[in-house]
């Protein structure tokens, strides 16, 4: 007489027969895989969740303080020239629709792993829905293998179909240890699917610390332009009618705003510019000598020039003046020069240099 059926205590295992293939597997070990196969399911989806909860939660608050920066640098930017600072808005505004195209990008990834995801959790399905049969037919077999009298009582049929019970029992073996390799294989799958996530969600955080990195940076820029932009900058002094030096001088100071090294352009005569930018240059020379040329010079080459009138024989003052935009940038030099010595009225002769841009 011979039995066969799945083994309920694995200790309880007895050495086949030769004919037999000698495969065993627990029922108890079988529960064990699929419970521990369910838990990581369910692990994985809570873990999702949260990862997607969370990075929905840092995306909207990125998002928001970008929008509130760009309003308060539009507030900004209306206040200052708006010639110049076009572009750098039209910059900034581009940089922020390539970010956004970056985000539909990323979310367009999401979705795809996210389908990934589904398809695998619906193959993680099936395979459960397999093994809740496989436990029914278990069922039916212990309960089988319990009714102990009852198979006795059936021994001469049994062992007539002994070779046939056999085959099927050798067949579902095999199809047990299928379905377990596939079980295997899911948990793979799934672990692989949890690392592909988790790189995709590192690569977007990265991409959005670089363009948030990009966007500050840009915006400090445009605070120092704008700084530079509102900087006064401005001068206005008098001769002492010095002609000792071609260079014409002007001691006496009336105006000054933003110029560190005023002395300096006292004693030598020369305004050294600090910040760049547009300025404008103002010049009058009161005088009695006639046909008297003078420049004004920057950094050694000729800016723009005017000369006294000449009139032959005349001993009366005659007003001359020099106006003129320059582009200096720092530490360019700007001064009067006269080709020749000449007598200056210092009341009446001054210098001016003012920063318009």
């Amino acid at each position: 007489m011979s039995c066969h059926c799945f083994l309920i205590e694995p200790d309880n295992a007895v050495k086949p027969n030769g004919n037999r293939t000698g495969q065993f597997l627990a029922i108890n070990e079988f529960l064990a895989e699929k419970k521990e196969l369910t838990h990581q399911i369910e692990e994985m989806n809570h873990q999702i969740y949260r990862l997607k909860h969370e990075n929905d939660q840092t995306i909207t608050i990125l998002t928001e303080q970008l929008k509130q920066k760009l309003t308060f640098m539009e507030d900004r930017l209306n206040e200052a020239s708006k010639q110049n600072i076009t572009t750098e808005l039209l910059d900034l505004k581009e940089k922020y629709s390539l970010m956004a195209g970056n985000f539909s990008k990323e979310q367009k990834n999401y979705r795809d792993l996210q389908k990934r995801y589904n398809i695998q959790d619906s193959e993680v399905r099936r395979l459960t829905n397999i093994t809740l049969e496989l436990e029914k037919t278990v069922s039916a077999l212990e309960n089988k293998t319990m009714n102990l009298q009852t198979m006795e009582n059936h021994v001469q049929s049994l062992q007539q179909k002994t070779s046939l019970l056999e085959n099927n029992q050798n067949a579902r073996n095999q199809d047990f240890l299928a379905l377990y390799n596939m079980t295997i294989d899911s948990s793979k799958n799934v672990i692989q699917l949890k690392n592909d996530f988790s790189n995709d969600l590192l690569m977007l955080a990265e991409n959005q610390n670089m363009t948030s990195i990009d966007v500050y940076s840009k915006m400090a820029n445009m605070k120092d332009l704008m700084t530079e932009n509102s900087r006064k900058v401005a001068m206005t002094a008098y001769s002492n009618g010095d002609v000792s030096s071609k260079i014409v001088k002007f001691p006496h100071i009336f105006t000054s705003t933003g110029i560190s090294d005023i002395t300096s352009f006292k004693t030598t005569g020369k305004f050294v510019c600090e910040f760049p930018g547009l300025y404008f240059i103002s010049s009058y020379i009161r005088t009695n000598d006639v046909a008297r040329a003078y420049y004004l010079i920057k950094n050694g080459g000729i800016i723009s020039s005017s000369a006294t009138t000449a009139w032959p024989g005349s001993t009366g003052l005659t007003t001359t003046s020099i106006s003129a935009a320059v582009d200096c940038q720092k530490n360019d030099e700007l001064y009067l020069l006269f080709t020749t010595s000449i007598t200056i009225d210092s009341s009446w002769s001054c210098f001016t240099v003012l920063k318009i841009k």
